[in-house]
Formats: C-alpha cells, structure tokens, sequence
C-alpha cells in the first residue's frame, strides 16, 4: 500500500535550511523505513509538477497531488524578516496548506518552520 507525502516547498530562504534541509530529511526518512520490514506501508514523496510531462496546468496539478495524499509536509517559515512589512511564510505554500487542511480534513499535515516543527496528525497509523 502506497501513501504519499506531498510537500509543499518554498525559495524565498537559503536552501541548507528550508527546501533542501527538508526534501533530504524525508528522503532520509523514507528511506530508513524502508528498511524496516515491519512496516507495510511503502511511503512516496511528491511535490508540485514532479513526475508530470509537457506544460501542465501548475494550480490544478498540484491540488490533485494535494488530493491524492495522505500526509501534507510545508514550510511556513517566515519569508520577511528583514522588511518592513508584514511578517508572512510564502503566499504559495499558504494557499497549498489552505487546500491540504480543507481537502485532508483534520490532521495530516507537518508544518515546518526554520525555528520550530511540530505535527498535526490525523486518526489514523502508519
């Protein structure tokens, strides 16, 4: 049984701490429960048009995959904090989390912030 985690990545801060650090730290974890044959589940990691050919439609791309998955990863580390504006995370990743939190239902996203990290997860075992 395949479940996807779509991750929903931003450019806007230095890739070692944010779109990097973060795609490697689920590979890597991907990859050690695989290694553990107790578990069944075979985990896939996703993310905007990846895996798609010719010129798809970014917007409907991505909320199908956000459909398609189980578990929802973004970073919504604060893009802004050398402006004077409003301090925001990316307004891309804002919008995917937005459709994830209403497609997913309660739970099953991972919220990443380059100071903090923390789970809301939904009722069911992996």
């Amino acid at each position: 049984m395949d479940c996807t985690i779509f991750y929903s990545w931003q450019s806007d801060l230095p890739n070692p701490t944010n779109r990097g650090f973060i795609g490697d730290a689920l590979n890597k974890t991907i990859k050690n429960i695989r290694k553990d044959d107790s578990i069944k589940v075979e985990l896939v990691l996703d993310r905007d048009t990846q895996n798609v050919g010719g010129a798809p439609n970014i917007v409907k791309t991505i909320f199908k995959k956000i459909e398609q998955a189980e578990i929802f990863v973004c970073d919504i580390s604060i893009i802004n904090k050398d402006g004077n504006s409003r301090l925001t995370p990316n307004p891309n990743v804002l919008i995917e989390l937005g459709y994830a939190m209403k497609t997913l239902g309660e739970g099953g996203q991972i919220y990443y912030g380059y100071e903090y990290c923390f789970w809301y997860s939904r009722k069911t075992t992996i």
